[in-house]
């Protein structure tokens, strides 16, 4: 990023070649640019030869498209130089007719004052510097500086000056606001020492290195080294932050000092002044432990997928093992229905004996799934999701219960769900069996596969537990997915509330508004829309006072009435070609209509 004499690589060069570069107009382009007044047709006559002219009028064309004062070669010029040789200067010579540097830059100076712009001096210079440095404060993106510059210049009618200029003024309003934050962070920052260990050259692995490192696939062993750099962060992220806040950095510029880190190698780091590197350091905690908790965030929703795939893979399974035993226990019905007839059954032989010689049949399970079968009676298939929990729960306990412990979930308008996630977290890091969940939380389709055993059966009570943990898990997916849950610090699964500011911006927010160049924002809507009704009637009456005075050479009061005669400001010598032209566009009248309080007040300032 660093390029030389300290200026900062801002543009690409294709970006670069699009501010500084000759516009490519195609035809009907450089019919419209190339049209002009005969009040601008005549500023070139007063130019000695027909070269100059041609080349003055390019310039004027370009810079109606580009306010720069552009340097170019003839083959960048060429078709353009002899679109205006032919439509204007006929008899010029359309061969290769380059100009010095001392002569553009006199031509230049004329479309300038024509214009009504400037070069952009060093009091011009000043002006845009301390706007920079004002900038930076709330964003430091260098590509987006660049484009305020260019806002700034139009506002104040200045040219575009050279690239250079520009790089060196932002590279200096960047390096600035660096010394400024280096000298408050050696006054807020009181624990350095656990930050520069991170690029300790006495470390034997660098740590830094490893937080730089994405996890490319969300498995267990990648979720695990994840987890360790998770904890790291963690161990600093709440000092970072509490400096960040008295730095009173916004997030454009944290993600900014944030890259700084992560396209620096540690050499670089500890090239740098100290509290410089420290900027970038805390900076890039904050943003990585971000990331991190997305990674591990993802991690989750992964895996619960994962298990979910496979609960559902053994569900249809079983069920269709089970529909096919059903069709051989139906079979059996009418052995069952055959001892309702059997003679060699006495009528006082016991219900239990009766009983027994049935299930020797058809098991007691399946005389159930049978009788639900001949009553059109859907079989229950979620039954076998749970099932499979029952049998692996070891998956969960390896492959969500960590992740559990390592996200800070919050919940938006749910208190039960979040102090259960609360409840079960603290039992969990106490070695303690979690909680079971609120009867509030569970789904009334879902409460009969956690119901617990009344008589205390402690291998059913296990597994009743193990369900409810289950049943959270699920909860926080479907809240990740729908918005109800977020994961504090990160970046993707924040809150909503993250994305609003705070009531200290908001109490201030005039003074940041008019910093960042929105002064417009800040009055009402009524007193914006007053503000503009008063700015396009001064306009108009001003329209009127220079018609009147004759100071508008192609509008004019006709005599003895309220008429404006109109006329033409380009006259064309290729009349056919102009209509040609002109036929392209809607036309429609830009005259006020007769009784307009805007027409009104113009004819009243022309009489």
């Amino acid at each position: 990023m660093k390029s030389q004499a300290n200026r900062l690589s801002i543009l690409s060069l294709p970006e670069a070649r699009e501010v500084y570069s000759v516009p490519q107009f195609n035809a009907r382009e450089r019919e419209h640019f190339f049209t002009f007044t005969a009040e601008e047709l005549d500023t070139a006559k007063g130019l000695h030869s027909h070269r100059n002219r041609i080349h003055y009028l390019l310039m004027l064309g370009y810079f109606s498209v580009k306010k720069v004062c552009l340097t170019y070669q003839w083959k960048d010029i060429e078709e353009d130089y002899r679109y205006i040789a032919q439509r204007y200067y006929s008899s010029a010579n359309k061969q290769k007719q380059n100009i010095s540097r001392l002569t553009r830059s006199r031509l230049y100076k004329r479309v300038l004052h024509l214009t009504d712009y400037q070069r952009c001096d060093k009091q011009v210079e000043a002006q845009l510097f301390s706007q920079l440095e004002n900038r930076v404060k709330y964003y430091i993106d260098p590509a987006q500086l660049f484009h305020d510059a260019i806002t700034f210049l139009k506002s104040k009618h200045v040219a575009v000056p050279r690239y250079s200029t520009i790089q060196k003024l932002i590279s200096k309003a960047i390096n600035s606001e660096e010394t400024r934050l280096s000298q408050l962070i050696d006054r807020w920052l009181v624990d350095k020492e656990s930050f520069l260990q991170l690029i300790d050259a006495s470390e034997k692995k660098y740590r830094l290195n490893d937080l730089k490192k994405l996890t490319k696939a969300y498995k267990t062993g990648e979720n695990k080294k994840e987890m360790e750099r998770h904890q790291l962060l963690s161990d600093l992220f709440e000092e970072a932050l509490k400096v960040i806040n008295k730095l009173k950095l916004t997030e454009g510029n944290i993600r900014y000092f944030a890259t700084r880190c992560q396209k620096y190698d540690i050499y670089d780091l500890r090239e740098l002044s100290t509290n410089k590197s420290l900027i970038y350091l805390i900076c890039f905690v904050v943003t990585r432990f971000q990331i991190s908790n997305d990674i591990l965030t993802l991690s989750y929703l992964a895996a619960y997928k994962t298990i979910e795939d496979q609960t559902k893979t053994y569900r249809d399974e079983k069920a269709n093992q089970q529909a096919i035993d059903l069709t051989a226990y139906i079979e059996h019905v009418p052995m069952l229905l055959n001892m309702y007839v059997d003679g060699r059954i006495r009528n006082n032989t016991h219900i239990g004996t009766i009983r027994n010689n049935a299930f020797d049949i058809i098991s007691e399970e399946n005389i159930l799934l049978v009788i639900q079968k001949m009553e059109n009676i859907k079989p229950d298939k979620t039954i076998f999701k749970w099932e499979y929990i029952d049998h692996h729960f070891g998956q969960v306990t390896t492959n969500l219960r960590p992740l559990l412990m390592a996200l800070d979930f919050g919940c938006r308008d749910n208190s039960i769900l979040d102090q259960q996630i609360k409840s079960v977290k603290s039992a969990l890091n106490l070695k303690k069996c979690p909680p079971l969940l609120d009867d509030q939380l569970i789904a009334r389709n879902d409460r009969k596969y956690l119901i617990l055993n009344p008589d205390g059966d402690n291998k059913y009570q296990n597994i009743m537990a193990n369900r409810h943990e289950m049943y959270l898990y699920k909860l926080l997916e479907q809240g990740l997915r729908n918005g109800s849950i977020f994961v504090k610090n990160s970046l993707e699964y924040r809150s909503f509330d993250d994305y609003l500011v705070n009531d200290r911006i908001w109490k201030q927010r005039k003074k940041y508004l008019a910093d960042i160049g929105l002064d417009w924002m800040i009055d009402t809507k009524e007193d914006n829309l007053t503000s503009l009704e008063k700015k396009f009637n001064e306009r108009i009456m001003a329209v009127g006072h220079r018609i009147s005075e004759g100071g508008n050479a192609y509008i004019k009061l006709k005599p003895n009435t309220d008429k404006l005669l109109w006329s033409r400001a380009v006259v064309a010598k290729d009349e056919a070609l102009t209509e040609r032209f002109f036929s392209r566009f809607i036309q429609k009248s830009i005259g006020l209509p007769p009784r307009s309080p805007q027409f009104v007040a113009l004819i009243s300032a022309a009489h």
